[in-house]
């Protein structure tokens, strides 16, 4: 897809709170460009949030859009995992209460240490 801005401006995000965010761009499953928007800070609970895709039409640059699109959901409850390389350590927190903590590796340790960040082979 080489017209992401084209198809960005067709593509609308509404918030029952103002969130504000931003799209951004990655490579789905199957290897095609898919737009993600997300939020600047983490979702609120309870945001009411609604897509407004008005695609039919539109050139991607790599096609043509056939469909309009909308859709809606409610964010539920608050719920972050975050992961302390450092410390080995995965922690799950729903609504501010740590859930569960799980001991992680990052991988091995030579795979980082070499110079200049390459791998040793």
């Amino acid at each position: 897809m080489t017209k992401k801005a084209e198809v960005e401006k067709q593509l609308k995000v509404t918030t029952s709170n103002g969130t504000e965010g931003s799209w951004g761009w990655i490579k789905d499953w199957s290897g095609r460009d898919r737009a993600d928007w997300r939020p600047k800070e983490y979702w609120k609970p309870g945001t009411k949030v609604t897509l407004k895709a008005d695609l039919n039409g539109t050139d991607s640059g790599g096609g043509w859009f056939v469909r309009d699109y909308a859709t809606g959901f409610t964010v539920g409850d608050a719920q972050v995992v975050k992961v302390d390389l450092d410390g080995h350590e995965l922690t799950v927190r729903k609504n501010g209460g740590t859930v569960r903590t799980i001991p992680v590796s990052g991988g091995t340790p030579a795979a980082t240490s070499a110079p200049g960040g390459a791998r040793p082979s």
